[in-house]
């Protein structure tokens, strides 16, 4: 929770935002008369132990906040599962769901992030409609197609802006049309 002269937030105002996110999505579904909805999470879902600060403040330990993170996800997907034929979601796991505070004793996919699709992948098994999709590549990032048009995401922790095209290209072999990133803290859109 958050409630300074600078931000408020809880989690009534994030449902607040995502009852009006899912609005949206349905006014873009509508206009264009939308069949399928892909769904991208960027990492840093869970708050966890790489700021001891910022843990300190948190009201939920990490395991509730994955519970939490999970339940409210999962009526999330399951809400778009309900207006749309078909829905993919990827994810990539952001840095603040480490297990430890020095980035060099983490292993690869030792992440609270890592748990989420996990478990939306048990929550959500019953809708048909739904694909859960592992990467191919790495926790951190994956790629995905839409309308001939390849899709790169990543949590962007790892990358920055003026490199990230080509560190890219050179990993999966082939130049990406878009990348989606996060972890900037700020809207942005770079061509």
């Amino acid at each position: 929770e958050i409630d300074n002269c600078f931000n408020q937030y809880n989690k009534e105002i994030l449902m607040d935002r995502i009852c009006t996110y899912l609005d949206k999505i349905f006014e873009v579904q509508n206009l264009y008369n939308a069949k399928e909805c892909i769904v991208v999470m960027g990492g840093d879902l869970i708050s966890g132990a790489i700021h001891s600060n910022l843990r300190l403040e948190n009201n939920q330990n990490v395991i509730e906040q994955t519970m939490y993170v999970s339940d409210m996800l999962s009526q999330f997907i399951s809400e778009i599962a309900d207006n749309f034929e078909k829905v993919r979601v990827y994810s990539s796991e952001g840095n603040h769901g480490r297990l430890f505070p020095n980035k060099e004793e983490s292993l690869t996919g030792e992440n609270f992030d890592s748990l989420i699709p996990y478990i939306l992948k048990a929550k959500l098994q019953l809708f048909d409609n739904v694909a859960i999709i592992d990467s191919q590549y790495d926790p951190s990032f994956g790629v995905f197609e839409c309308f001939g048009k390849m899709y790169v995401y990543t949590h962007g922790d790892k990358d920055n802006v003026s490199n990230v095209v080509q560190n890219m290209t050179l990993m999966i072999g082939k130049k990406p049309d878009c990348i989606l990133m996060g972890h900037r803290h700020t809207n942005g859109i770079t061509t």
